[in-house]
């Protein structure tokens, strides 16, 4: 008991440990949440129609890479400010004299919707192209994606706001909102017959209901309209470092969301669906590791050495190994198990793939883990790491993509190179104050 109350102080006394304990916890109720969500819609859909809403997943994480951008950047800021001369990438200075973040937020958000419109018109007029570009049953599901596309908006902004102050338990509620409605509400719809568009319009209701709650708790933010004078002095100061964000944290989102795509549209409606199942449930080592990277960037901060910094990233690293590694350990003892617990036992005919999924996610939220410390450091490192990485994908898949292995191999690759030059890159770091 006594060395329970030790570890339970001294969680209590640091900081990191603290936000991530109040973050990681609520993280695995959003996981239970979001991974319930995937046995229940493959028992209610075909194999077809959950291959299409995972395609639709994996849009919207290609699509949010945009936004990841102004996320890093509002979260950067609020984590950061500051009045004083700050350290900015390896050795150099600048001096950055934030006005308020409530000031500077406005002008990005009405930059990203400038920067959406144009894709959310696209979508709303040309859901039919693209919905027999991807085989879908109906035409519409890409206009509903188009209107919850909007709502990811300021979703977005709200929830980078409340994670730049750490207010950790406000954005838990507001994703476990999110996660219980995105699950209650698909359900109904797709249950009362709405199929594939039922389950997205779902998803655009409950985006709206987050927006509402996330608004109320942020305090002195608003996100009116800005001119087109304040988002360029905002975009010029921050531009170098958003294509940055954009650049590195967007590969990483290729390489968790791009394959389900590309056997999509490579293979038949029933071997992308079997896909589509599988790698849903690989993605658990992903999404259940992700608090611990967004704990971390908003704990390594450009005032602290390097030393300072590295503690809270060894701290990060080794709970991942830990979760990351505890729950790879278990999918590959028991793939046919795992899949049928949690999607039904239709999909076990692609049991065997689950472990190298596995494997292979877990490769990336490592990789993820390096790209957030050496984003928080504003590393510029990062663009030839993710050059390289996007490269060795490209060439990969051009020459073997014929199998549904092969395709896997690709990205199980490319991702093991971009990890070792960034582990590389993290561990030769020595930053200064």
């Amino acid at each position: 008991m006594s060395h329970l109350l030790k570890i339970y102080h001294h969680i209590k006394s640091d900081t990191f440990l603290r936000n991530n304990a109040i973050f990681f916890v609520g993280s695995l109720f959003i996981a239970f949440l979001n991974y319930l969500y995937y046995p229940v819609m493959g028992r209610v859909m075909s194999v077809e129609q959950f291959g299409e809403i995972q395609t639709i997943f994996s849009l919207v994480y290609l699509s949010g890479v945009v936004l990841t951008v102004f996320r890093m950047i509002v979260l950067h800021i609020t984590a950061n400010e500051s009045d004083q001369l700050q350290k900015v990438g390896t050795g150099s200075t600048l001096a950055i004299k934030h006005p308020s973040s409530t000031t500077i937020i406005p002008p990005l958000y009405t930059a990203a919707l400038y920067i959406h419109v144009p894709f959310i018109l696209v979508l709303l007029f040309g859901s039919p192209l693209i919905s027999r570009f991807f085989s879908f049953e109906t035409s519409w599901t890409f206009s509903i994606f188009g209107v919850y596309l909007f709502t990811t908006v300021a979703a977005t902004f709200y929830s980078a706001y409340l994670h730049g102050k750490n207010d950790f338990s406000t954005l838990t509620i507001s994703q476990i909102i999110g996660a219980a409605g995105k699950l209650i509400l698909s359900f109904i719809f797709v249950y009362l017959g709405f199929g594939v568009f039922g389950a997205v319009f779902g998803l655009a209701l409950i985006s709206l209901v987050t927006i509402i709650y996330m608004k109320k708790k942020s305090g002195s933010l608003r996100l009116p309209l800005s001119s087109l004078g304040a988002v360029m002095k905002v975009l010029r100061h921050e531009y170098v470092y958003g294509f940055l964000i954009f650049v590195s944290l967007g590969f990483v989102t290729i390489l968790y969301s791009l394959d389900v795509l590309i056997i999509k549209r490579l293979f038949s409606p029933e071997v992308a669906g079997l896909y589509s199942g599988v790698i849903t449930i690989a993605r658990i080592i992903y999404f259940v590791t992700g608090s611990i990277s967004g704990v971390l960037i908003s704990s390594v901060t450009l005032r602290d050495d390097a030393g300072t910094n590295k503690k809270s990233l060894i701290k990060a690293l080794l709970l991942i190994l830990g979760i990351g590694g505890g729950v790879l350990i278990f999918f590959i003892l028991f793939p046919t198990f795992v899949i049928s617990l949690m999607v039904g036992s239709k999909y076990a005919a692609y049991a065997h793939f689950l472990p190298v999924m596995s494997f292979y996610l877990f490769l990336v939220s490592l990789l993820n883990l390096f790209v957030s410390y050496l984003l928080a450091i504003r590393s510029y490192s990062l663009f030839p790491i993710t050059l390289i990485g996007v490269l060795v994908l490209l060439s990969s898949l051009y020459l073997h993509h014929e199998t549904v292995d092969a395709v896997l191999l690709s990205f199980t690759v490319s991702t093991g190179v971009a990890l070792v030059l960034s582990a590389v890159k993290v561990f030769s770091y020595n930053h200064q104050k």
